[in-house]
């Protein structure tokens, strides 16, 4: 399986469980911008980048740096999302 086709199954993953959480969710197909997935709800809006990883790495520093350099209104979180293949889980980061 190809990166791409790794990457984009665990944005899809991302995009259902937020569909099912209520938010609207745009993904930004083939984009190899800062943000993967927008998603809003009456409530707050989320800007992720997503990632995936074969271990519990915690450091993302390139992608942290470029998420921080985006500007958006106040209810907008920014954050990274890494789905964890070992642990079949997500770890989620706010970006500050």
């Amino acid at each position: 399986m190809t990166n791409y086709r790794r990457g984009y199954e665990i944005e899809r993953k991302l995009k259902h469980r937020l569909e099912r959480e209520g938010y609207y969710v745009i993904r930004s197909a083939g984009s190899h911008g800062a943000i993967d997935i927008f998603a809003m709800n009456s409530i707050e809006g989320l800007a992720i980048q997503v990632k995936r990883s074969k271990v519990n790495k915690v450091l993302y520093p390139k992608e942290m740096a470029e998420m921080k350099m985006l500007s958006f209104p106040p209810f907008v979180l920014k954050q990274l999302w890494v789905w964890l293949d070992k642990k079949r889980c997500w770890k989620i980061y706010r970006v500050l």
